[in-house]
């Protein structure tokens, strides 16, 4: 009532002489319907502000245009309906860019036609129109494309940001004192870009001193002094806020993309998805170990640098080539040289001998006197001449008469001294055995490789036993002893893992285990004898590495002579000497060679990852 009586006293002017007196009239009573029109628009009206928090824009500007329709004098619904509309619109305009730029010109032609129905008058549309119009106009008249005026300068890419700012590029000089909101603005007002400051940025003084810098530059500079990051709306205007993760995630242009990565195991997908996670902060990220692929999503900028990352995993694994030579070489030699003189001496009393011959022998002895080779056997010189008779005829052997005789001495006393016979040696038995293995390993960058030369031996561990029962499928077999078996493998074992390094030299871990048996059991287990070495070398491509292990080596010495004689220097040579000789070495050589290397020769520095959206923000 007070605002009519303001308003009627500001319609009619008083008279000269007597005081105007406001009239007070009745207003129309409230309608049921516009009651119903109230409460349904303000119920639209929170709904569609819901929706527009929830970034869900279109449906949000639908409700909030009904809401508009039906309160068509409220003007919060109508400003609301119109932020809503600008926001639908800023969007299509961006799904639109990044269609065109993916070569899907069809749909983004669609979206900016959708945009253009919306609002006709919008200039973003129409521009965005007439760009992606004028290549196809140029190709239907014959005109290179690019030739068509144009009243707008051509946008300055930015790195990072979907939609293309126009800015001035020219240096600008800055002397700001200030709060942050008001310094963000009026440096982004230098280059012509409206920005507006959400409420997020403290409204705190900083200070800001800056000579000849570029857009890139003052930008960099302002993103250190007030901790803040833009979003381009348009070409001309921006969304400044504090840089956080949660301001990021609301605002930032998220893409999302699959990537194919074959080859790889269930494990290296794992350690790719928590590289993206960790690393790239790609929180939304998932792995198919089936499809061998990885969907990730996240800024545009950090899905470059994530496909910069793992193009090494994408192209394959390096592969180096170990050729392998195994040499094994034997020797073995025997050799006896020198004389064996009288080793043995015997002294026999030769009567005692002769007439033990002639009682041993009386069969042959009565054959000689018979046959009248002797007369008779009752005097020494008979019996003498029959025992040379027998020993003539090769009845007699063993000592003394196997060896040499000396005889002394006469009459009862006359004895009989066999000594052994001398003998010369001069033997040498000698072998060389050489056995060569060579083989090709090829492995994958960090992929162990095996090698096996050798036997799989059988060794009973245990055994038990187990009474058959008594069935008559079981009868007759009684008890059963079941042993329990495990192979070893004798002989040689190599292992190799090959890694390659950024200077293109290779590490390489080599693992070697011989194994044999001992000859030797316990429990009726056989003992093994083993060796093992386990070394990293680093090698240059085609440098070779090598191993020598002595399997076997044995030396004996035996010497034969005569006591005394045989000490005496020089005297050695001449007695019989044995030397035996065993020897058995192993060689190996180990070769590597990079026969696949996706990465060029040095790999560049190491890639540095920005987690931030773009350089500049």
């Amino acid at each position: 009532m007070i605002a009519l009586v303001l308003l009627a006293a500001l319609q009619t002017p008083p008279a000269a002489s007597t005081p105007a007196v406001p009239e007070i009239s009745q207003g129309e009573p409230v309608q049921k319907s516009a009651l119903h029109n109230q409460r349904e628009a303000a119920t639209l009206y929170l709904k569609g502000a819901k929706l527009l928090a929830a970034e869900q824009t279109e449906p949000a500007w639908k409700l909030l245009k009904q809401a508009a329709d039906l309160e068509p004098t409220n003007a919060t619904y109508t400003r609301a309906a119109e932020l809503a509309k600008q926001s639908l619109i800023s969007q299509w305009v961006v799904a639109a860019v990044k269609l065109a730029g993916h070569g899907d010109r069809d749909a983004s032609m669609a979206l900016l036609n959708k945009a253009h129905t919306l609002d006709p008058e919008n200039p973003i549309v129409n521009q965005h129109l007439s760009q992606a119009e004028a290549p196809l106009a140029a190709a239907a008249t014959g005109a290179p494309v690019g030739t068509q005026a144009s009243s707008l300068a051509e946008p300055q890419p930015i790195p990072g940001a979907v939609v293309p700012l126009r800015h001035g590029n020219l240096p600008q000089s800055f002397h700001l004192r200030s709060n942050q909101p008001q310094v963000i603005q009026q440096v982004f007002k230098a280059y012509g870009i409206v920005a507006t400051v959400d409420d997020s940025v403290l409204n705190r003084p900083i200070r800001l001193d800056a000579d000849d810098a570029n857009f890139e530059q003052a930008m960099h500079l302002l993103s250190l002094a007030t901790h803040t990051f833009f979003v381009p709306l348009d070409p001309l205007h921006v969304l400044v806020a504090i840089d956080n993760r949660e301001k990021r995630t609301q605002l930032e242009d998220m893409a999302m993309e699959t990537l194919s990565l074959p080859g790889l195991t269930s494990t290296e997908l794992t350690d790719v998805g928590n590289l993206a996670k960790n690393v790239f902060d790609a929180q939304q990220s998932a792995v198919e170990p089936t499809a061998g692929t990885l969907t990730i999503r996240a800024p545009s900028n950090t899905i470059d640098a994530f496909n910069r990352t793992v193009s090494q995993l994408i192209a394959g694994h390096a592969q180096v080539d170990l050729n392998v030579k195994v040499i094994e070489i034997a020797h073995t030699s025997a050799r006896e040289t020198g004389t064996a003189t009288f080793q043995q001496t015997g002294a026999y009393n030769a009567l005692s001998e002769v007439n033990s011959i002639i009682q041993q022998n009386q069969s042959a002895v009565q054959q000689i006197i018979s046959s009248g080779l002797v007369p008779d056997a009752d005097t020494l010189t008979h019996k003498i001449e029959i025992v040379l008779i027998l020993l003539a005829a090769g009845q007699l052997s063993g000592p003394p008469f196997n060896q040499g005789l000396i005889g002394f001495g006469n009459g009862i006393t006359g004895s009989i001294l066999a000594v052994s016979p001398a003998t010369l040696n001069m033997t040498l038995n000698s072998s060389d055995t050489r056995a060569l293995d060579d083989v090709n390993l090829r492995l994958a960058d960090q992929e162990t490789g095996t090698f096996r030369t050798g036997e799989r031996y059988p060794i009973e561990t245990s055994q038990f036993s187990a009474l058959a029962l008594s069935t008559a499928a079981t009868a007759g077999y009684g008890n059963q002893t079941i042993p329990q078996v495990q192979y070893e493998d004798l002989g040689l074992t190599l292992k190799a893992t090959p890694k390659i390094m950024r200077s293109n030299d290779i590490a390489l871990t080599l693992e070697l285990k011989i194994e044999a048996l001992g000859g030797s059991s316990l429990n009726s287990i056989p003992v093994l004898n083993n060796r093992s070495l386990a070394a990293v070398m680093t090698l240059r491509e085609g440098e070779t590495a090598m191993v020598v292990s002595d399997l076997n080596r044995q030396e004996s010495r035996a010497l034969s002579g005569n006591p005394g004689i045989g000490d005496i220097p020089g005297m050695q040579d001449v007695s019989d000497v044995k030397k035996d000789v065993n020897v058995a070495r192993l060689l190996i050589l180990v070769t590597p060679n990079v026969v696949r290397e996706p990465s060029p020769p040095g790999k560049g520095p190491i890639l540095l990852i920005d987690k931030g959206s773009s350089p500049v923000h």
